[in-house]
């Protein structure tokens, strides 16, 4: 079998997993010669694991075998893990947040949602001497749920992976833009009595 030893990168991995060790173990103050003991019983486990999983290991077969292995803190002694806890970094104490998705962005959606319903059955049903007034109501509506959307945005793009929801976001800050380039748009037509498809279709 070819062990770690004859290869230098594998050698590499499996010393700095038993330097973790070892790091561990000397900050509780185990003695030198049980440090010594416990990282050689690691070593040895580690040698006949790459043996169980092939006679020619390859750098995966050491990676594999070294994420199979428990954490560092595993290994200290049981009379000593209550002082490994009050020693222990604050990186170790506090465990990674999984990514989850942004309430802020999912509120700017609803919101936006809300109000484009409510926009589409008041200006079907609104008087034609009001839908002006319906216009500015409705633009204004959506500065709120755009504002949200944003700042949103700005948070999951900050949170490096730790948030989600960037589409939702975006939907919610894309729609009063959207809405006043439409808004434009029709304005524009109107002024112009319609001249402007007249032209284009003469075009």
């Amino acid at each position: 079998m070819t062990t770690p030893d004859s290869n230098g990168e594998w050698r590499n991995l499996i010393d700095a997993r038993l330097d973790q060790i070892e790091r561990v173990l000397l900050r509780v103050d185990v003695s030198y010669s049980e440090r010594r003991h416990i990282v050689g019983e690691v070593e040895a486990q580690i040698f006949e694991l790459l043996a169980r999983r092939s006679e020619n290991p390859t750098r995966e077969d050491v990676q594999a075998v070294l994420d199979s292995l428990d954490p560092a803190e595993a290994y200290i002694p049981e009379e000593l893990r209550s002082k490994a806890r009050e020693t222990a970094p604050v990186s170790l104490l506090k465990r990674p947040r999984e990514p989850h998705v942004s309430w802020l962005a999912i509120a700017s959606a609803i919101c936006t949602a809300l109000i484009l319903a409510w926009g589409l059955v008041v200006v079907t049903n609104a008087p034609q001497r009001d839908f002006g007034t319906v216009m500015i109501v409705f633009g204004i509506a959506l500065l709120i749920p755009m504002l949200l959307g944003l700042i949103a945005c700005g948070r999951i793009i900050l949170s490096e992976g730790r948030l989600r929801g960037l589409p939702v976001a975006l939907f919610a800050a894309g729609m009063f833009p959207l809405f006043a380039v439409n808004l434009l748009m029709f304005v524009i037509l109107i002024a112009t009595e319609w001249a402007i498809p007249v032209l284009l279709t003469a075009a």
